[in-house]
């Protein structure tokens, strides 16, 4: 079983285990702070965002800002991962840091390295190599160049870019690479795409086999969590400390959760558990004993879940929904199709191209 994380309020650190986007991005937030109360700032701070300009923006808005940041992304032929990337990015900037900005007067070359340079830093952490500050410089240049409102508002932006940016992206690249090529599929992001509604047409059945848009990207979520596995920083003493001296003796212990194991279990979801197949997530296969939502831990539980939890995954379809918009067959554009689906790497082969350029 996984382990339930929450429990103890005072026994959880998901801090010590990510010092290490610390040195790579000088990260101020609760990923890299044990602090409370910079938790707690967080969290209030991403709410703000997401309940202020992202909510009264709405969705009819938010879907015309993805579609023109998918138009002003495309080009004669782009890796596909790129492609999202600077598309996402583009998304994020304008929907939840309120960049006073049209899609495309965003510069592309300030996107493209900034994506570039996260997807860099973010691999080199992973690694002994000490950080190279000149790329972390480069980084914050480039995204304080699109950063065309006041500074003070975000003193370090990257504290909510990369948390925004880093997982919504691979859920759209992901999301795409499953669905582009399934014309029933296609069409329930479409019916998404013109709903004066997508709140309730996100989770109606709209796809053949029943489906939802909500159920394939629950599938998503579940077959590729964008966090495989969460370390979470025990403080502990053995219990044969006197109580007084457990705060000097106190020791850490790290556990994990493998939620990529977790989410496969064929325990829980049976033989067809590495199967793409979102309509086990419906309710009427909830009322038979599986309940999708307590089982897909991808935005964390209980009080260290991600506050995107309830905003993302609607955001998500309504970014796939445009760039499906645009590679319909009347649209120019086509999706080259790679060997496997990739993460935040692996994405060899994946391009979109223009038609007339496929030989």
């Amino acid at each position: 079983m996984t382990k339930r994380f929450g429990a103890r309020r005072k026994s959880i650190n998901l801090s010590i285990p990510n010092q290490r986007l610390v040195r790579a991005f000088g990260l101020t937030n609760t990923f890299v702070s044990a602090g409370t109360a910079v938790r707690d700032q967080f969290r209030r701070d991403a709410l703000a965002l997401l309940n202020g300009r992202a909510s009264r923006l709405g969705w009819a808005e938010y879907l015309e800002v993805a579609l023109e940041s998918v138009k002003a992304s495309l080009s004669d032929e782009r890796p596909f991962d790129q492609f999202i990337q600077i598309t996402t990015l583009r998304i994020i900037l304008i929907v939840l840091l309120g960049v006073p900005s049209l899609p495309e007067e965003l510069n592309g070359d300030d996107l493209q390295i900034t994506a570039g340079l996260i997807s860099e830093l973010w691999d080199q952490s992973k690694t002994s190599s000490p950080t190279d500050k000149v790329k972390l410089d480069l980084l914050n240049l480039h995204l304080r160049r699109l950063l065309v409102r006041d500074l003070d508002a975000f003193p370090n932006p990257l504290d909510i870019v990369i948390p925004a940016w880093e997982t919504l992206w691979r859920v759209i690249a992901t999301t795409v690479a499953y669905v582009h090529d399934n014309q029933s599929y296609r069409e329930a992001f479409g019916g998404l795409r013109n709903s004066q509604d997508p709140g309730r047409t996100f989770s109606s059945p709209n796809a053949e086999d029943g489906s939802s848009v909500q159920s394939i990207i629950t599938e998503i979520l579940r077959l590729h969590p964008p966090s495989r596995r969460i370390h979470r920083a025990i403080s502990c003493s053995p219990f044969f400390i006197p109580r007084a001296l457990k705060g000097v003796f106190r020791s850490t212990r790290l556990e994990v959760a493998d939620i990529e194991a977790l989410h496969r279990s064929s325990e829980i979801w049976g033989p067809s558990s590495n199967e793409f197949q979102p309509a086990r997530h419906d309710e009427s296969k909830e009322s038979e004993g599986i309940d999708s939502d307590r089982k897909i831990l991808a935005f964390g539980s209980g009080r260290l879940q991600c506050p995107a939890k309830k905003w993302a995954p609607l955001a998500a379809a309504m970014a796939v929904a445009a760039i499906l918009e645009f590679l319909e067959s009347d649209s120019g554009y086509t999706l080259v199709r790679g060997e496997t689906i990739g993460s935040r790497k692996g994405w060899e082969g994946w391009m979109i191209r223009k038609m007339h350029d496929i030989a």
